[in-house]
């Protein structure tokens, strides 16, 4: 339950911060007891990890918007139709589909 609790507090706001999981994780089991050196496993694949999970919560965070915006009655569809067609690399494929 320590180790729930450590981790839940420490992780706060480095979702954003690239490196720091690995920070937190190795102050968090040194701080439980647990021994430091399985951390060289981790140390060599957490720099893709880190950049899997800071690519999923842009994504994430941009999809909540589009979610919410659309949930509250506020997104413009005239408004992201002109957006999505206005990309170059989509101009050649079919257009944004209508609204319902």
């Amino acid at each position: 339950m320590l180790l729930v609790l450590t981790l839940m507090v420490t992780s706060k706001g480095i979702a954003g911060v690239p490196g720091v999981s690995f920070v937190v994780l190795l102050a968090t089991l040194g701080s439980v007891g647990i021994p430091l050196e399985g951390l060289a496993f981790i140390a060599g694949v957490d720099r893709v990890m880190d950049m899997a999970r800071t690519a999923l919560n842009v994504i994430g965070n941009a999809l909540a918007v589009l979610v919410i915006s659309r949930w509250e009655g506020m997104y413009d569809d005239a408004k992201g139709e002109r957006y999505w067609n206005s990309l170059p690399h989509w101009r050649s494929k079919e257009a944004l589909p209508k609204g319902e």
